[in-house]
């Protein structure tokens, strides 16, 4: 009785060992990646730790039926449950670490998704993230329209344009700071979204804008301002 109680007591901390391998998280995983890892852990955590008790429950209910036994026929029923326990770890974690190498993948799709495919600036749908993640500190958000911008696509033509567009996003990315976010919300319009910046910062950084806007050169007496 004592060797099943011994047995008993392994499993219930090899389950609890499982579960702690399973559900800490070890790196810090983005949105995609965390709904994924979280339902695989839920679904991993449930399957196996019912395996485990179900062979568990099996080698004592054969324990019982057969009466007293020679220790090394109680012994063999431990190790089979034990072993059994060592695979499902070992599987799980194997499986968790092909998660963890797409990592790089899941937050490179992400990226794209929030991406303008012409400039490379951020796209609507990731204005509502950016301005979220700053929603508890202090926060300037820009809006931009370039002026005259039909003219520059009507006179000299939607390639004109969309180099005009082009121009305007790089110009603006060397004038704002590394943190600061650039948002092309549709068509000549943007949104620059500022951490940390005040309403003079924000000026400041505004007329830095437009001063690097000015001097994009486009074919032509194509000129792009704002």
């Amino acid at each position: 009785m004592e060797l099943i109680l011994a047995a008993l007591a392994a499993n219930v901390a090899l389950v609890y060992f499982t579960i702690a391998c399973v559900v800490i998280p070890r790196v810090k995983i983005d949105n995609v990646k965390k709904v994924f890892d979280w339902v695989f852990r839920i679904g991993a955590i449930t399957f196996f730790v019912g395996c485990g008790l179900s062979h568990l429950h099996i080698a004592v209910h054969a324990l019982d039926e057969s009466g007293p036994a020679p220790l090394h026929q109680i012994w063999m029923h431990v190790m089979q449950v034990l072993g059994g326990w060592a695979f499902v770890v070992a599987a799980v974690r194997m499986l968790e670490i092909r998660v963890e190498n797409h990592s790089p993948r899941f937050a490179a799709l992400e990226d794209l998704a929030e991406r303008d495919p012409l400039t490379g600036a951020y796209n609507r749908r990731a204005l509502k993230r950016l301005i979220d993640e700053h929603r508890d500190a202090k926060l300037s958000v820009v809006a931009v329209d370039l002026d005259e911008f039909k003219r520059v696509n009507d006179v000299h033509g939607h390639p004109i344009g969309d180099v005009a567009l082009c121009g305007f996003v790089e110009a603006t990315a060397d004038a704002v700071r590394t943190s600061d976010s650039i948002v092309r919300v549709g068509g000549d319009e943007f949104v620059i979204v500022l951490p940390g910046a005040d309403e003079r910062a924000a000026s400041m950084l505004v007329d830095r804008i437009r001063t690097a806007v000015g001097e994009v050169e486009l074919p032509g007496d194509a000129s792009i301002r704002f």
